[in-house]
């Protein structure tokens, strides 16, 4: 059973590294020194110090990060351009008054440091977590940030309206799985549509998704009955082995595949 533990009561600050703790962690992020095996030893090693949170600073955000119980969080710590490829990628399609979705956001990392990029144009970020520790730090790490161009849907997004149940895969609160339960489920389902309908949006600039093999159930009701001007110039999801449905329907809908991660996919719309 997976234990959790979430202060987002205390300031942040008050869980900032050690000395000792730096030192650890400049050496982990040594080239090579923090792939496969070697990860988890300095996870132990960080959790042996001092078990529980601990307040991240870098150049683009600031995060409470609990690095033992979440995927996401851990990549946050121990390697410093974590997902960086992704963001560049979806900042090159926000301007002025931009509209960036994050579906599956965990604790923000991709809508904080997008929506820190475009506070100063207009621009908000979307940021949609229906898993209520994950979503508890989100709330934290924006506020956290002084962020006023985000807004937070505590929801998960589907091909119905109803409810689910969420399940913890490997003990990991960044691999989640809903089981659908419109009775007695522990989220709403909602389409994607009815968020931005609610936000009030008409275009989605940039758009990032990561919710464990459901994203084709997730997005095929928005490009089915949403505007082709609504839909994403570029998007970022989730690559884990051969292409997906969802990759599929991308390309057959008029997106080109523009490279891709260790764990995730880039397309563009047109181009």
């Amino acid at each position: 059973m997976l234990e959790i533990d979430n202060d987002v009561s205390s300031p942040f600050g008050t869980y900032s590294l050690s000395p000792i703790q730096k030192v650890i962690l400049s050496i982990a992020r040594l080239p090579g020194l923090c792939r496969g095996w070697a990860r988890p030893t300095w996870t132990r090693m960080f959790d042996w110090l001092r078990p529980g949170a601990i307040d991240y600073v870098d150049d683009e955000g600031i995060f409470r990060l609990y690095p033992t119980t979440n995927g996401p969080e851990n990549g946050i710590l121990f390697r410093k351009d974590y997902n960086f490829a992704e963001i560049n990628f979806l900042k090159a399609a926000l301007g002025s008054n931009s509209v960036f979705v994050d579906i599956g956001a965990n604790i923000g990392l991709y809508s904080i440091r997008i929506a820190k990029a475009i506070s100063s144009t207009g621009g908000k970020a979307i940021a949609i977590e229906p898993n209520p520790p994950t979503l508890e730090r989100l709330k934290f790490n924006v506020k956290a940030n002084t962020l006023d161009n985000v807004s937070i849907h505590a929801v998960a997004i589907g091909d119905y309206r109803g409810s689910a149940n969420l399940k913890v895969q490997k003990e990991d609160l960044g691999s989640v799985n809903t089981e659908r339960n419109d009775e007695t489920g522990e989220v709403p389902v909602v389409p994607l549509e009815d968020i931005l309908e609610k936000e009030s949006v008409n275009q989605i600039d940039a758009l990032k998704i990561d919710i464990e093999g459901y994203e084709y159930r997730a997005l095929l009701p928005f490009f089915t009955h949403c505007s082709k001007k609504m839909w994403p110039k570029r998007i970022s999801i989730e690559h884990l082995g051969d292409k997906s449905d969802i990759e599929t329907l991308l390309v057959d809908i008029g997106y080109n595949f523009r490279g891709k991660t260790r764990s995730n996919a880039f397309y563009s719309l047109g181009g």
